[in-house]
């Protein structure tokens, strides 16, 4: 099955190694850019990501590296696909949130732990649109409410999509037995979110874990965090820490290793297979 590839990854592939083959010839990026006739800056911003380079553009670069066929077409691909934008681009969203919606999109395993709501990839439309007005005092039908539901809505997306195409990616969702009991919305939108993670559990792709109320302590109580990670041992796996007072995304190496411990916890402590299951359906009959 051919490799998913995205804009997230595609660019940080070719930035890295465009780096790698200016550093291999001992020359520093201001002598590359008077070489092509560049900006100061550009080849520095597309090296650190912080810009994307145009296909035509790369071209001038590789010729100048005295690249073979091979690596220019692979590398000129990889250009291709990073100048795709991104459908959330659209969106009033922090440069980290939308550069985290980009790589959720095509990380080969998700886990989000969320001690307080639904994790929004196994959210319902309606519980969705009534927890987004909650959090942000808004009426439903407020532009800020309807932007974040509509890019929750295109994530789920994208995972549909992916898995319709063959992608066998994986999402664990890990929350707190609380969750469940904290009905938002009124009765007829929890018992439908409710319903539909009981739907949501059955399916092959996805691993719910519930943390019970009566274990008490656990790793995840600092807080929610997603923890992306990505079959290429190249592709640096990548934490996503969302807060009241902003957000933040980390592919260091000692912090995703800090996350896969804390999911490991959690893993082992929780309830996952037919006890979630059955946690589930005990709020449902009222128990």
């Amino acid at each position: 099955m051919p490799e998913f590839l995205g804009p997230a990854i595609a660019r940080d592939r070719l930035r890295v190694r465009l780096r790698e083959l200016r550093e291999s010839r001992s020359m520093l990026v201001e002598q590359v850019v008077s070489a092509v006739g560049w900006p100061a800056s550009g080849l520095g911003d597309v090296e650190s990501g912080a810009r994307t380079i145009q296909p035509f553009a790369l071209e001038s670069v590789l010729s100048f590296y005295g690249c073979g066929d091979g690596e220019t077409a692979e590398l000129i691909r990889l250009a291709r696909i990073a100048w795709t934008p991104l459908s959330q681009a659209r969106h009033r969203l922090t440069d980290e949130y939308q550069q985290f919606v980009g790589y959720e999109s095509e990380a080969s395993r998700i886990t989000h732990y969320q001690p307080l709501i639904v994790p929004g990839l196994l959210q319902t439309a309606a519980y969705a649109m009534a927890i987004t007005a909650t959090i942000l005092g808004a009426r439903p039908t407020d532009a800020d409410v309807v932007t974040v539901v509509q890019v929750r809505r295109e994530r789920q997306r994208v995972v549909e999509n992916r898995l319709t195409a063959g992608d066998l990616l994986q999402v664990v969702a890990i929350l707190d037995e609380v969750v469940l009991r904290r009905w938002i919305g009124g009765e007829e939108v929890m018992r439908a979110q409710l319903e539909h993670l009981l739907h949501q559990a059955r399916q092959a792709h996805i691993s719910l874990i519930i943390m019970p109320t009566a274990g008490g302590g656990h790793a995840g109580l600092g807080g929610v965090f997603e923890l992306l990670e990505f079959p290429d041992s190249d592709d640096d796996d990548l934490v996503f820490i969302e807060s009241a007072t902003g957000d933040s995304l980390s592919r260091n190496p000692e912090v995703t290793a800090q996350y896969r411990g804390k999911v490991d916890r959690l893993r082992a402590e929780g309830e996952y297979g037919d006890r979630a299951l059955r946690l589930i359906q005990d709020v449902l009959d009222g128990r």
